[in-house]
């Protein structure tokens, strides 16, 4: 008991350090905002809409999600075995991906919008920078360096936000874009080194140890990749569709709105992950109820969920004319649509990883499958305005992650029920 206590005391200690560090990170995000928003024009934050379109889906899958099996293992030599199988496998990722951008703008340049060809000139630098990255989150985790978690973030959201605003002064428009890139480059770096004094070794396993790895969690490399791949994916059909169906500053304004809320969003979901998935897995190799630590969660984050809701629905639009200027108005009515579903969202993705933990790998994915398959068919018509897509796709977002949280609660109470069983 003594040591159960002391778990939940690190727990909470290490939940208080990173989301103090992510407060500090999303406090410096947020203060640089209305400033780009006075020196960026709004086709500066589309091109960093679309970046962000492109890169999301490929970046939480870059590794074939081996990456999120690191905190799993017992033995640490096997979660450095999965950190190297992890940048292999990004790095072959990175380099298809890479080809395929450059193939299509050798064959077919003039079938892209004119916001593509620019960022995917220099989207390589992002993927090989997001490659190194991931594992190495996933190892400090595991290690619950928290604080060095906390550390690399305000880096990464420093040197972001000074490049941009030091770009957009000089009215280029790719600064938003170069800056978040630049941005990733630091976090790997600064997240390397303290991977190395929180333990981790930079020894190459051999490839008969990285096979049988492989083989143990490849599991993860399958539908689980796939999944993630295309929920995120589903995550940038708006960005899709607004530089399809309407104009570049209509896209911009869509994605000032993005930028804030899911700022906000992963701010909470991020904390919580990098917090308590480590403690779902030492909850299951001891064999313990999980529902416990799953309502604790939950109620934690329906404060934060809530206030985003309020302020975005009732609020939105002067909010955002107050913080960011007149001209961005427009963003705040479309951030008063979006609140109560970013908020769904919110109160939903930190719990989502306990499906993994149950080895409900199979499940969460067809999940991800089926949400995927429903918002991206959208691609398919066309809208007339801005409010014609959002209604649909607001309401088939809100079906789908009321449907994810309906199921890791229902996941979680039948495993309890078959643990208490046994």
């Amino acid at each position: 008991m003594a040591l159960l206590d002391k778990a939940k005391g690190l727990t909470t200690k290490g939940l208080f350090v990173v989301l103090s560090g992510s407060a500090v990170a999303s406090v410096i995000s947020f203060l640089s905002t209305p400033v780009l928003s006075r020196l960026a024009t709004p086709e500066a934050f589309a091109y960093l809409g679309v970046l962000m379109a492109l890169f999301n889906p490929i970046s939480v899958s870059i590794a074939l999600r081996l990456d999120t099996a690191i905190p799993l293992p017992k033995e640490q030599s096997e979660a450095k075995t999965l950190v190297w199988l992890s940048w292999i496998s990004a790095a072959a990722l990175s380099l298809i991906a890479t080809l395929v951008g450059l193939l299509i703008l050798w064959f077919s340049p003039d079938s892209l919008p004119a916001l593509y060809p620019p960022v995917l000139q220099i989207f390589p630098v992002l993927l090989l920078a997001c490659g190194v990255v991931m594992p190495l989150q996933y190892w400090l985790q595991r290690q619950q360096a928290y604080r060095s978690i906390s550390v690399s973030r305000i880096v990464q959201m420093s040197l972001i936000a000074i490049t941009s605003v030091i770009l957009a002064a000089l009215d280029w428009s790719l600064s938003l874009v170069i800056g978040y890139i630049l941005g990733w480059c630091s976090y790997a770096v600064v997240l390397y080194r303290l991977a190395l004094k929180a333990g981790f070794s930079p020894h190459f396993p051999g490839w008969k140890t990285l096979k049988v790895s492989f083989l143990q969690y490849r599991h993860f490399a399958g539908m689980y990749a796939l999944g993630s791949f295309l929920s995120v994916l589903a995550v940038s059909v708006p960005v899709f569709v607004f530089s399809r169906d309407f104009s570049e500053a209509e896209t911009g304004y869509l994605n000032l709105v993005r930028h804030i809320l899911f700022m906000a969003s992963s701010f909470v979901a991020s904390s919580f992950i990098q917090t308590y998935y480590s403690r779902y897995s030492q909850l299951r190799h001891e064999g313990r109820a999980l529902m416990p630590l799953t309502l604790k969660v939950a109620r934690l984050i329906a404060i934060p969920a809530l206030l985003m809701l309020l302020l975005g629905v009732f609020l939105g639009e002067p909010l955002f004319v107050w913080v960011f200027g007149e001209d961005w108005s427009r963003s705040g009515k479309l951030a008063a649509w979006m609140a109560p579903v970013i908020a769904l969202q919110m109160l939903s993705a930190p719990l989502s990883p306990v499906l993994l933990v149950l080895n409900r790998v199979r499940l969460f994915s067809l999940w991800q499958i089926a949400y995927f398959s429903l918002i991206a068919a959208l691609m398919f018509f066309q809208f007339s305005t801005p409010a014609a897509f959002l209604k649909t796709y607001l309401l088939l977002e809100a079906l789908c992650y009321g449907a994810q949280l309906w199921l890791v609660f229902y996941t979680v109470r039948r495993s309890d029920k078959l643990l208490m069983a046994s």
